[in-house]
Protein backbone atom coordinates (compact mmCIF):
# COMPACT_ATOMS: atom_id res chain seq x y z
CA UNK A 1 0.00 0.00 0.00
CA UNK A 2 1.49 3.60 -0.91
CA UNK A 3 1.46 6.55 1.11
CA UNK A 4 -0.16 9.01 0.59
CA UNK A 5 1.74 12.03 2.70
CA UNK A 6 5.79 11.24 3.70
CA UNK A 7 6.56 10.85 7.35
CA UNK A 8 7.46 13.58 9.44
CA UNK A 9 11.44 13.15 9.52
CA UNK A 10 11.35 13.13 5.84
CA UNK A 11 9.19 16.11 5.75
CA UNK A 12 11.61 17.66 8.78
CA UNK A 13 14.41 16.86 5.90
CA UNK A 14 12.78 18.82 3.21
CA UNK A 15 12.33 21.87 5.14
CA UNK A 16 16.11 21.56 6.69
CA UNK A 17 16.71 21.27 2.70
CA UNK A 18 14.77 24.45 1.85
CA UNK A 19 16.55 26.32 4.95
CA UNK A 20 19.19 25.27 4.00
CA UNK A 21 19.10 26.85 0.27
CA UNK A 22 17.78 29.96 1.28
CA UNK A 23 20.53 30.19 4.06
CA UNK A 24 23.36 29.05 1.15
CA UNK A 25 21.16 32.24 -1.25
CA UNK A 26 21.95 35.00 1.49
CA UNK A 27 25.92 33.56 1.92
CA UNK A 28 26.15 34.10 -1.22
CA UNK A 29 24.82 37.88 -1.19
CA UNK A 30 28.14 39.84 -1.59
CA UNK A 31 26.13 43.13 0.49
CA UNK A 32 26.56 40.90 3.75
CA UNK A 33 29.83 39.32 3.63
CA UNK A 34 31.72 42.76 5.39
CA UNK A 35 29.37 42.28 8.66
CA UNK A 36 29.24 39.47 11.10
CA UNK A 37 25.73 39.75 11.68
CA UNK A 38 24.64 40.57 7.73
CA UNK A 39 23.79 37.08 6.59
CA UNK A 40 21.36 36.75 9.75
CA UNK A 41 19.91 40.17 8.90
CA UNK A 42 19.35 39.26 5.45
CA UNK A 43 18.19 35.94 5.69
CA UNK A 44 14.96 36.57 8.49
CA UNK A 45 12.85 37.84 5.97
CA UNK A 46 13.36 35.15 3.18
CA UNK A 47 13.45 32.56 6.21
CA UNK A 48 9.62 33.92 7.18
CA UNK A 49 8.42 34.24 4.12
CA UNK A 50 9.74 30.06 2.94
CA UNK A 51 7.83 29.70 6.72
CA UNK A 52 4.67 31.16 4.75
CA UNK A 53 5.66 29.56 1.12
CA UNK A 54 5.06 26.23 2.74
CA UNK A 55 1.84 27.37 4.38
CA UNK A 56 0.60 28.41 1.95
CA UNK A 57 1.50 25.39 -0.63
CA UNK A 58 0.61 23.07 2.35
CA UNK A 59 4.21 21.79 1.51
CA UNK A 60 4.36 19.25 4.19
CA UNK A 61 1.63 16.88 2.12
CA UNK A 62 4.12 16.58 -0.70
CA UNK A 63 7.35 18.18 -0.52
CA UNK A 64 9.18 16.73 -3.34
CA UNK A 65 6.58 17.92 -6.13
CA UNK A 66 7.70 20.47 -8.26
CA UNK A 67 4.91 20.77 -10.46
CA UNK A 68 2.90 22.72 -7.50
CA UNK A 69 4.38 22.60 -3.92
CA UNK A 70 8.16 23.73 -5.04
CA UNK A 71 6.80 26.94 -7.55
CA UNK A 72 4.43 28.16 -5.14
CA UNK A 73 7.09 27.96 -2.20
CA UNK A 74 9.51 29.65 -4.15
CA UNK A 75 7.13 32.32 -5.93
CA UNK A 76 6.08 33.21 -2.43
CA UNK A 77 9.66 32.81 -0.91
CA UNK A 78 10.79 35.32 -3.06
CA UNK A 79 7.75 37.67 -3.27
CA UNK A 80 7.06 38.14 0.24
CA UNK A 81 10.82 38.10 0.85
CA UNK A 82 11.79 41.03 -0.87
CA UNK A 83 8.96 42.58 0.41
CA UNK A 84 10.48 42.43 4.14
CA UNK A 85 13.85 43.08 2.82
CA UNK A 86 12.51 45.89 1.04
CA UNK A 87 10.66 47.06 4.20
CA UNK A 88 13.52 46.90 6.36
CA UNK A 89 16.37 48.01 3.96
CA UNK A 90 15.18 50.27 1.34
CA UNK A 91 14.19 50.85 -2.13
CA UNK A 92 15.91 47.33 -3.80
CA UNK A 93 17.73 47.27 -7.32
CA UNK A 94 16.16 45.71 -9.77
CA UNK A 95 18.76 43.68 -10.93
CA UNK A 96 18.84 42.44 -7.00
CA UNK A 97 15.36 41.64 -7.37
CA UNK A 98 15.80 39.56 -10.15
CA UNK A 99 18.51 37.78 -8.91
CA UNK A 100 17.37 37.08 -5.91
CA UNK A 101 14.14 35.40 -7.80
CA UNK A 102 16.37 33.46 -10.02
CA UNK A 103 18.37 32.26 -7.19
CA UNK A 104 15.73 31.08 -5.04
CA UNK A 105 14.22 29.21 -7.81
CA UNK A 106 17.46 27.68 -9.02
CA UNK A 107 17.96 26.21 -4.82
CA UNK A 108 14.38 25.64 -4.05
CA UNK A 109 13.22 23.64 -7.40
CA UNK A 110 16.68 22.35 -7.55
CA UNK A 111 17.05 20.19 -4.89
CA UNK A 112 13.74 19.04 -6.08
CA UNK A 113 14.83 18.27 -9.36
CA UNK A 114 17.76 16.47 -8.46
CA UNK A 115 15.89 14.34 -6.32
CA UNK A 116 13.13 13.06 -9.08
CA UNK A 117 16.37 12.32 -11.15
CA UNK A 118 18.02 10.09 -8.65
CA UNK A 119 14.26 8.89 -7.43
CA UNK A 120 13.52 7.96 -11.18
CA UNK A 121 17.03 6.77 -12.00
CA UNK A 122 17.74 4.61 -8.83
CA UNK A 123 14.27 4.21 -6.67
CA UNK A 124 11.84 1.76 -8.41
CA UNK A 125 14.87 -0.75 -9.83
CA UNK A 126 16.31 -0.98 -6.29
CA UNK A 127 12.93 -1.90 -4.65
CA UNK A 128 12.07 -4.00 -7.35
CA UNK A 129 15.23 -5.82 -7.27
CA UNK A 130 14.50 -6.19 -2.97
CA UNK A 131 11.10 -7.36 -3.64
CA UNK A 132 12.23 -10.31 -6.58
CA UNK A 133 15.14 -10.91 -3.95
CA UNK A 134 12.67 -11.52 -0.77
CA UNK A 135 9.23 -13.06 -2.97
CA UNK A 136 11.87 -16.54 -3.52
Amino acid sequence: MERRHPRATAVVLYLLLDVGCVLLFTLSNRETNDDPMGPLHSAWPFLAALLAGWAIARAWRRPRRIRYTAIVVWLITAVIGLTLRALTVGLLESTYVLLSTVALGVFILGWRGAAWVLFAAFGRTRRKVVDERYRR
